[in-house]
């Protein structure tokens, strides 16, 4: 095999490709390198491993028990005349993981107030009577959606306030069984309108949800979301099954990744997808993190960062870190500079909230929010919208963002 820098000067000529194109430069440059020496190679480039691909989605979506995760989204109808929907122009749907029960409010706008009195409405009609063989439950304990601003903000501390986590969307499959229940919904709403020559969706919404909620699931044994609620013997066989998908997720996405931490013994943390969404930006943290052990689903470094499981991509401990360009990374570099002075106040409030400790993103929000004119000065540089807690944070490098929402922290550096 060759030197490595004259590997390195190949690599860098062919653009610093993935595996097989730098296999291919080599061969080209009269070296004959093995799939394995290319991928070893490449995989101990610090450039390589911050412009490496996230992690795939893989296992299956599942729930120990009902009522235990739900994943809600929004229903689409804006493109309808609201006056023959009474006014309204969506619907939040929430799905539970376990017994695929659908539930369903019309909304007539997509703020975060009218979407959280729709989810405590839900709640109501879920909580109803519910009691799953003798046990009364909080319901539910997890809820995923969308990073959309209508599950922020009022939304959030509303499942904050009543101790519910919150899960953003992470990957192209996070809401799948929302996703496809949506698609079910929709085509049966629409079935009903040409059936009944009616040009009211909202009238259509109740009885689709029932008729979703009665008809046999694959995912249920051939049965129905309405018989798991009634049906001891079927949640006991339905709980079996999750444990053993669970299981099957934990091998999918964790053995495989501990053991090359384990070999490996560096990482580095996945980004906020908000940070990478355009080519061009790195995916990976520019630091190199020592791996010292594994703490329940969490990966624990030698200084005390943690991160799930899933967002650490085991390199080798020797792996460099590396220096992004300002020019790369989110944000607006020119107009960084003047939001930094006008959010400094309250970059220093926050300092004072962190003392010498850590805090939730989410208790770190509503602290700021409370503090007058915040809002306003975010409003008035363009910070606004998904992701603007985390920009805001971005911009003074005194803070330090330890995971990724509900779970994420932020420390002073």
């Amino acid at each position: 095999m060759a030197d490595l820098a004259q590997l390195r000067l190949i690599w860098s000529r062919a653009g610093r490709p993935g595996q097989q194109k730098f296999r291919d430069a080599a061969k080209r440059a009269g070296l004959n390198l093995t799939v394995k020496e290319s991928a070893d190679f490449v995989r101990g480039q610090a450039v390589a491993q911050v412009y490496a691909p996230g992690p795939k989605s893989g296992g299956n979506v599942t729930s120990p028990e009902m009522h235990e995760r739900w994943q809600c989204d929004l229903m689409d109808y804006k493109s309808r005349t609201p006056d023959k929907n009474e006014g309204n122009r969506l619907a939040l749907i929430c799905v539970d993981i376990f017994s695929r029960l659908a539930y369903a409010e019309p909304l007539r706008t997509k703020e975060p107030q009218e979407v959280a009195d729709a989810f405590k409405r839900i709640q109501r009609t879920a909580r109803g009577a519910v009691r799953i063989r003798g046990k009364v439950q909080v319901i539910p304990r997890e809820v995923s959606t969308d990073s959309g601003s209508e599950f922020k903000g009022v939304f959030s501390e509303m499942l904050e306030a009543e101790g519910i986590s919150q899960r953003f969307k992470e990957s192209i499959n996070s809401l799948a069984v929302v996703d496809a229940a949506i698609r079910t919904i929709k085509t049966t709403i629409a079935k009903t309108m040409v059936g009944e020559s009616d040009d009211s969706w909202v009238k259509a919404l109740g009885p689709a949800i029932q008729a979703h909620n009665e008809n046999s699931h694959p995912a249920l044994m051939g049965s129905a979301p309405q018989d798991v609620k009634r049906t001891p013997a079927l949640q006991y066989q339905l709980e079996k099954q999750a444990g053993l998908d669970m299981r099957t997720n934990a091998v999918i996405n964790e053995q495989d990744r501990i053991a090359k931490l384990r070999e490996l013994q560096g990482f580095r943390i996945l980004a906020p997808k908000t940070t990478w969404s355009r080519a061009g930006a790195p995916r990976w943290s520019e630091k190199v993190y020592q791996f010292s052990h594994i703490y329940g689903s969490d990966v624990k470094a030698t200084d005390g960062t943690s991160a799930p499981i899933r967002d650490v991509q085991p390199v080798p401990l020797g792996s460099e870190d590396v220096s992004v360009p300002r020019e790369l990374k989110a944000g607006r570099p020119i107009r960084d500079a003047g939001s930094r002075e006008a959010l400094r106040p309250f970059a220093t409030a926050l300092a004072g909230f962190l003392g010498g400790g850590k805090m939730s993103l989410q208790g770190a929000g509503i602290k700021l929010r409370q503090i007058p004119n915040f809002a306003e000065t975010m409003t008035s540089q363009k910070i606004t919208g998904i992701g603007s807690l985390l920009r805001f944070i971005r911009l003074f490098p005194e803070f330090v963002i330890e995971g990724k929402a509900p779970r994420g922290t932020v420390r002073m550096a």
